[in-house]
C-alpha cells in the first residue's frame, strides 16, 4: 500500500489507522542464481516491496565463493536514473558509478528483476538482497550537486536522520558516513565505508561542516567526497525512531 494512503488511514478516526508493517518497506531476501554460460536467463525477486511506485535502494552481495564477483556489494537505486541499464556502485570501491544491462533490470511493485550477469545472478551461486524502500521516518535516498562552498541539502525523512552515506558518482571517491553515535566526537565526525580505519574527526570541519542534520536538511562542506563544485552525489539516508515512530497496526511502533 503507497505510503501517502497508509499515513492518511492512520489520521483518520479517534482510534487511529493502521501505519506501514517493515516488511513493506525493508526485506532480507536470499537467492540462488539461474544466469546460465550462454549469457541468458532472468530472475524476478519478489520480496513485497513496491519500489517502482515508491523509489528505494537495492543492496545485493554474492555469499559463495565460486565464480566471479565474490567480493563487491552492488547497489542499485531508483534515484540515478530511470531507465535501463541501472547504474551501479559498489561499497568496497572508490569508483564512479557504471552501468551493465546485465545486473538489475527494473524496478518492480513487488520487488526487481535481474539478467545473467554473475555479480548479481549466476548459475548456482548463492546470494544475498537488502531492499530499503522510501518511506518517512525510515529511509530516502537522493542526489545532488556539488558546489565547492558549504551548503545544506534538503531530504523529505520527516525526521533526524541517525547515519547518512553519501558517495560522489562521477568520479572515484570515498564513500563517506555520517553516524549519530559518533557525535560524542563532534557532528563533523565521520568514517568511509570503503575502509577500515576508525572515525575521523580531523578536519571534520571539511566534511559536515561541523553541523549536525535536522529533521529537513543535512549540511556539506568543501571536501571532494561530500561536495566538489560541479560533483555529483548520492546520499542514502536512514532514520533513528526514539519512540516517535509511526509503524506498526497503531501507528506507533519504532522500527529503526
Amino acid at each position: 500500500m503507497a505510503t501517502k494512503k497508509k499515513l492518511l488511514q492512520a489520521a483518520a478516526g479517534s482510534a487511529g489507522g493502521a501505519g506501514l508493517d517493515i516488511t513493506e518497506v525493508f526485506s532480507t531476501y536470499l537467492y540462488e542464481g539461474n544466469g546460465d554460460p550462454n549469457y541468458s536467463n532472468t530472475k524476478t525477486i519478489t520480496n513485497g516491496i513496491d519500489l517502482d511506485g515508491e523509489g528505494g535502494l537495492v543492496w545485493i552481495k554474492k555469499r559463495t565463493s565460486g565464480g566471479s564477483g565474490v567480493a563487491s556489494h552492488f547497489l542499485f537505486d531508483t534515484v540515478r536514473g530511470s531507465v535501463d541499464p541501472w547504474n551501479y556502485l559498489k561499497t568496497d570501491s572508490t569508483a564512479a558509478e557504471n552501468a551493465d544491462s546485465n545486473t538489475l533490470t527494473s524496478f518492480n511493485s513487488n520487488g526487481f528483476s535481474l539478467a545473467y550477469k554473475w555479480w548479481v545472478n549466476e548459475n548456482n551461486e548463492d546470494y544475498a538482497s537488502w531492499t530499503f524502500r522510501k518511506a518517512p521516518k525510515f529511509f530516502t535516498c537522493l542526489t545532488y550537486s556539488g558546489t565547492g562552498s558549504v551548503q545544506n541539502i534538503s531530504h523529505n525523512l520527516g525526521s533526524v536522520p541517525g547515519m547518512i552515506i553519501v558517495k560522489r558518482t562521477d568520479a572515484a571517491n570515498n564513500w563517506t558516513c555520517f553516524h549519530r553515535s559518533l557525535a560524542s566526537n563532534g557532528a563533523g565526525a565521520w568514517i568511509e565505508l570503503n575502509n577500515t580505519d576508525a572515525a575521523q574527526t580531523d578536519p571534520a570541519v571539511n566534511y559536515w561542516n561541523n553541523t549536525g542534520p535536522t529533521d529537513s536538511v543535512f549540511t556539506v562542506a568543501t571536501d571532494s567526497s561530500v561536495n566538489a563544485s560541479g560533483g555529483t552525489y548520492v546520499a542514502y539516508i536512514f532514520a533513528h525512531n526514539n519512540g516517535d515512530g509511526e509503524f506498526g497496526p497503531d501507528s506507533d511502533q519504532d522500527i529503526i
